[in-house]
């Protein structure tokens, strides 16, 4: 699984993880995983982290700070040599 493939293809790539996990996932279940696991979407799930006291929306670095970039191909060689 690779995030390209991901970017490229998300629906395709939720198929394989299903496969891989042996659960049979309908039209609708993987239409609602690509909008819950958007990157805007999960963006927009920061203030809904700040509240939650048990960390279930995203995990949280060792600062309390959550981590996104850009969410595009490649940006890994702004920050990486």
């Amino acid at each position: 699984l690779y995030y390209e493939a991901m970017k490229k293809d998300l629906s395709k790539s939720i198929r394989k993880i299903g496969a891989f996990l042996g659960i049979n996932l309908s039209e609708n279940e993987i239409s609602e995983i690509c909008k819950k696991t958007s990157f805007s979407e999960m963006k927009t799930n920061v203030d809904k982290e700040k509240n939650d006291p048990n960390h279930t929306v995203c995990a949280l670095t060792t600062n309390k700070k959550l981590i996104f970039r850009k969410g595009t191909v490649g940006d890994w060689k702004q920050y990486f040599t």
